[in-house]
């Protein structure tokens, strides 16, 4: 899984930091890979540690303390794609990506993606009238094959075949 964090605001507004390795420390020391440069953040503020396909944030006893959603983290949290993480006076989105078969695959926030295997994965949601069209034009998008749809609720049936059709008019318009 690939992290990352994007400044939102000021003048690096925009900017990707890629989160590397399991635990990734941001703070003013000098252990830390981000070092932000203000009295508000900790020498050792808090650690995004990636395991086993999950993010979370951990509070290292900070002064100021770590916010997600604008809610104080007491201890650790799980972090999902979309949220805000406040740290001093710095904030950043942060982005989450799958790498599915060498392909980078962004996914909306809700969905939990498990790879089983080398050429198929499993996915869950807490909105999948929302989230299940994206997850599939993300991997058609990527032209990667999509071999099989299992236990489809009927309304999510028509969803799924929705965005199956759309793909081929699409795809036969392009050629």
């Amino acid at each position: 899984m690939e992290v990352k964090l994007v400044v939102v605001g000021g003048r690096h507004a925009g900017k990707e930091i890629p989160v590397t390795g399991p635990q990734f420390l941001i703070g003013r020391g000098e252990r830390c890979q981000l070092r932000p440069q203000s009295d508000m953040v900790s020498r050792e503020h808090c650690a995004i540690v990636v395991e086993e396909g999950t993010v979370v944030v951990r509070d290292l006893n900070s002064r100021n303390g770590t916010f997600v959603n604008q809610q104080r983290v007491e201890g650790s949290r799980k972090l999902h794609s979309g949220d805000r993480l406040k740290i001093g006076p710095l904030e950043f989105e942060v982005r989450l990506a799958t790498r599915l078969n060498g392909f980078e695959v962004s996914l909306p926030p809700t969905v939990k993606l498990t790879t089983q295997g080398v050429d198929w994965f499993r996915y869950q949601t807490s909105s999948p009238l929302q989230d299940n069209p994206l997850v599939l034009r993300s991997l058609l998008d990527k032209q990667l094959p999509v071999i099989g749809l299992y236990e489809i609720a009927g309304s999510l049936e028509q969803v799924y075949m929705h965005a199956i059709n759309n793909a081929a008019e699409q795809e036969s318009g392009s050629r």
